[in-house]
């Protein structure tokens, strides 16, 4: 990950054989192919590992590092042949700014309940890329408009979410949302719930926290996956053990990785700051991780890709829901950032997030299987 500590699972690393193309500003229906004639090519295991094999030798190797558009081209000093050329962490790491590769342009609705933001900053991107959207971070920051519901601002210029969703055009000019939990049920216009469904459909990436669900509830087709039970409650205890769905796309990398990561029991972790509001997903959305109380399962977390209803090969948007607050705080309305955000170590829960919001980000059609043969795990 950007802070150089955190090994990423499922990103392409390869070396490029022409100039690597500069993304599509926006949400975009983007083909996998990764750009610049990729001659070899790998995919990073649940520890971060990758091996490229015929990688072609001698001084000031191009390599390339991606997920999804996270990107960053570095320069192997030399290769020799017939010999492991170790990568350092220094230079196999995802950019901390603009100014050392591509970071998703990534619009953040703060809330009062919750501070997601900070899970950027703890990956490792730079205070200086979060800004209000007039300026030139790639990380911006929109306040939580239901009543009682904004978090922590850049300054007091910051606007609220509204903004945001004013048109197609506000929206589709990120190639990421990220929804804060404001401690009342997101209450967006029927035409702001249309400019989300569009920004998926476009190839926008959402990350979703508890009470931003009011963009999901009520809003076909997107509310058709999932069996929507609000504010049910019956939760006895918190926190609580979760547990990864191992069954489900990308679940068994998921489990591998967090327990390299974050050690404990494989496919489980400590989840906090429980919430249930909803019961099931409909496939194909998958539920990714849930409680088991006593034998009733409560879920926790959930994913699907857009637009609904169409073949997966052609479908480019995805949305993550996460029924539980990794960052949870209260009462920042108005604070400034990064005053909302902890000091220490990531926890399990925080981890798992951050896993998350890298797997939201990749390739739909995962991992790169139908570019590379040589690249495929």
């Amino acid at each position: 990950m950007p802070n150089g500590t955190v090994p990423l699972a499922n990103a392409l690393v390869y070396v490029p054989n022409a100039p690597v193309a500069a993304f599509t500003p926006g949400a975009a229906c983007d083909s996998c192919s990764p750009s610049g004639s990729p001659l070899v090519s790998a995919i990073t295991g649940p520890n971060g590992s990758f091996a490229i094999a015929n990688m072609p030798v001698g001084a000031n190797i191009p390599l390339v590092i991606q997920i999804g558009r996270w990107r960053r081209q570095v320069v192997l000093p030399n290769v020799v042949a017939c010999v492991n050329t170790p990568v350092p962490a220094s230079i196999s790491r995802l950019p901390r700014t603009k100014a050392e590769g591509d970071i998703p342009l990534t619009a953040v609705v703060t809330g009062n309940a919750d501070a997601e933001e900070c899970l950027l900053r703890q990956i490792g991107v730079d205070d200086s890329e979060f800004t209000n959207p007039s300026g030139n971070g790639r990380i911006r920051f929109y306040t939580g408009s239901v009543p009682g519901g904004a978090g922590a601002v850049i300054n007091v210029n910051t606007p609220d979410e509204t903004n945001l969703v004013a048109s197609q055009a506000a929206i589709n000019q990120y190639d990421a949302v990220l929804m804060n939990c404001q401690g009342i049920t997101a209450n967006p216009s029927a035409n702001a719930k249309g400019f989300f469904t569009g920004f998926l459909n476009s190839g926008g990436r959402a990350l979703m926290f508890h009470y931003a669900d009011g963009y999901l509830q009520n809003n076909p087709p997107l509310s058709s996956l999932v069996t929507w039970n609000p504010s049910a409650g019956g939760i006895t205890g918190d926190p609580q053990t979760g547990y990864i769905d191992t069954g489900a796309a990308d679940g068994v990398k998921f489990a591998q990785w967090l327990q390299l990561v974050a050690g404990g029991t494989y496919g489980q972790l400590t989840l906090g700051q429980l919430r249930h509001d909803y019961d099931d997903v409909v496939a194909p959305a998958v539920n990714q991780v849930s409680l088991n109380q006593s034998g009733q399962i409560i879920p926790q977390q959930f994913s699907f890709n857009a637009p609904v209803g169409i073949p997966v090969g052609s479908q480019c948007g995805r949305v993550t829901f996460l029924d539980n607050h990794p960052f949870s705080t209260s009462g920042t309305a108005g604070m400034i950032f990064p005053a909302e955000c902890a000091a220490g170590q990531m926890t399990a829960q925080q981890l798992a997030a951050a896993y998350t919001l890298f797997n939201t980000a990749n390739c739909l059609t995962g991992p790169y299987d139908r570019i590379f043969a040589n690249g495929y795990e």
